[in-house]
């Protein structure tokens, strides 16, 4: 998979926030060892116009951070939920078309072959980001015919549509009882390690239910705080 430069300017806020959640899911999916076996640096002077037109997982990428957060307007806290579940649906859709080199996140697809991985990569966003914004149904359909319309019509593109329409209903699945739209309240305590509302504004706390979360990497959000410790049991 290739990575470059791409122009930035169209949502600051957006990138940033993409650019964070990438990371975050490419450490947590696959053993550090194994990334390294199959990371590849690729010098700038080797990418052409046509790499930057035709690398889905980064076009899609853009259509989940602007969707998220500059159409929707969630704060990262939310946010940030939201794009994991888009990658990692699209992760297990070409990491299923690849053969297997990392474990799978979690789902397995079934995969024919050929299937191509640039159409699960559109699929699996897609339908992750249809079913999360239903009221951007409009705008992500036009992005997604966009996307299919630059893969060659075949049997190819069919069978990569299927993959990423599976990794996509299979996350919303895990997914579909995590407490990501919970709503908690939060009472400011005192002492060591508690929150407090800060100078000047003295705002409410901004999102206190994202501790309740189901984590995507851990078993909870207090796996490894001593057990005295823990709030979300």
């Amino acid at each position: 998979m290739k990575y470059h430069a791409r122009t930035m300017s169209q949502n600051k806020n957006a990138w940033l926030l993409a650019l964070m959640l990438m990371s975050l899911v490419i450490s947590s999916a696959a053993p550090n060892t194994a990334c390294a076996q199959h990371t590849t640096v690729f010098p700038l002077s080797t990418v052409t116009e046509a790499d930057v037109h035709t690398d889905m997982v980064l076009d899609w990428n853009a259509n989940a951070a602007n969707a998220i957060v500059g159409v929707a307007g969630q704060r990262p806290e939310r946010g940030l939920i939201r794009l994991a579940m888009v990658h990692v649906a699209v992760y297990d859709a070409v990491n299923a078309i690849d053969g297997y080199p990392f474990q799978s996140y979690g789902v397995t697809p079934n995969v024919v072959s050929p299937a191509s991985p640039e159409a699960a990569t559109a699929a699996a966003a897609h339908d992750m980001l249809v079913a999360l914004f239903p009221a951007q149904q409009a705008d992500l359909d036009a992005k997604y015919s966009a996307s299919l319309a630059a893969i060659n019509d075949g049997l190819a593109k069919t069978n990569g549509i299927s993959v990423g329409q599976q990794t996509a209903v299979g996350i919303l699945a895990l997914r579909a009882n995590d407490g990501r739209d919970a709503v908690v309240p939060y009472t400011p305590g005192s002492g060591p390690g508690v929150w407090m509302p800060t100078p000047p504004g003295f705002l409410p706390a901004a999102a206190p239910a994202t501790a309740y979360v189901q984590p995507f990497a851990l078993n909870s959000p207090s796996q490894f705080r001593a057990a005295s410790a823990r709030t979300d049991q």
